[in-house]
């Protein structure tokens, strides 16, 4: 498994196996970067491992289905960038799509990129930093192999970090991007929206692990408790917070790519300006019915069906 995806080596000679996926959020929070497996059904694993991207090492799970043990020409890698800040990747939790994904013949890896609950550079931002974590998984994945297909796919806020790092790869670093229920407007246009529901409702409080010894409450975890909208504004880089999704994907590779989207997404916001201007041949939109930001058992089986497509598509065109 290590050499598979440029993973380090765990803390521990053995992983541990773990029958229930409930364990996973416990397993990732004490950071001793060992290693975890769970079975998910449907013939498919996930692994808990650690993967070093510039000084930090960061939390990576990995569904692996069956079928794909040996890494063999039919199965394509999906690098799944959660939506956030202060989303978790552990296992069992907000995992339909991972496992919709895999059941496809597709390796799903979640990246616990700085901004997640897993690590954060808090009260800066940490923009800029899951950028390049991105864009060096990218780079290893490719410098072990070059053949497998492979799709970055962004969740709501992470749309955009899944963009701006297209920018930064070499063409046809990746065979295609999803969007998924992406962030519309920029970030500081987002801002003013979470702040007039802070006013009616408050705050979600989320507990993420940040690089800020006043703000520990407990020094050995080094977790803290943050409102999930001073996360928010804190996430972006002040250059970060003036572009749109409209401006990235001016700037995309042409790779085909998908955005799912939801008519009832007051989060992410409306892609109809979107669709009227960008109608290049690459672009596919597909339409959820899920009930606002967030994704049902049929909505994943929709997104899944679509990446399935890029995979097809790719293999069809060739990479090279």
């Amino acid at each position: 498994m290590t050499n598979l995806f440029a993973l380090e080596k765990c803390g521990h000679q053995a992983s541990r196996f773990f029958s229930s996926l409930l364990s996973g959020t416990a397993f990732l929070e004490d950071n001793a970067r060992r290693c975890g497996i769970w079975s998910a059904g449907y013939n498919i694993t996930v692994f808990v491992s650690w993967k070093r991207l510039g000084d930090n090492y960061l939390p990576v799970v990995i569904y692996l289905p069956s079928s794909c043990v040996d890494m063999n020409a039919a199965c394509g890698i999906v690098i799944e960038m959660i939506g956030g800040p202060g989303e978790d990747i552990s296992p069992g939790v907000n995992d339909l799509l991972p496992i919709a994904l895999a059941r496809n013949n597709q390796i799903v890896i979640r990246l616990g990129y700085s901004g997640t609950k897993h690590h954060s550079s808090f009260p800066e931002a940490d923009f800029d930093l899951a950028s390049r974590q991105l864009c060096k998984l990218v780079r290893d994945l490719r410098a072990i192999n070059s053949d497998p297909s492979i799709v970055a796919l962004g969740e709501s806020m992470a749309s955009h970090v899944v963009l701006d790092a297209m920018l930064h790869l070499p063409q046809k670093s990746v065979d295609g991007i999803a969007l998924i229920l992406p962030m519309v407007a920029t970030p500081n246009a987002e801002k003013a929206y979470f702040d007039s529901k802070v006013r009616k409702t408050g705050s979600p409080i989320r507990r993420m692990r940040v690089n800020a010894p006043a703000l520990f409450d407990n020094f050995e975890s080094r977790f803290a408790e943050i409102r999930s909208d001073i996360l928010f504004s804190s996430f972006f880089s002040r250059e970060a917070s003036d572009h749109s999704l409209a401006y990235y994907l001016d700037l995309a590779p042409e790779v085909p790519t998908i955005i799912a989207f939801s008519n009832t997404d007051e989060i992410g916001g409306s892609v109809a300006d979107l669709k009227a201007k960008h109608d290049r041949v690459s672009l596919r939109w597909l339409e959820l019915h899920s009930k606002g930001h967030s994704l049902d058992s049929i909505a994943v089986s929709t997104i899944a069906a679509g990446v399935l497509n890029i995979f097809q598509t790719s293999k069809l065109k060739g990479r090279h």
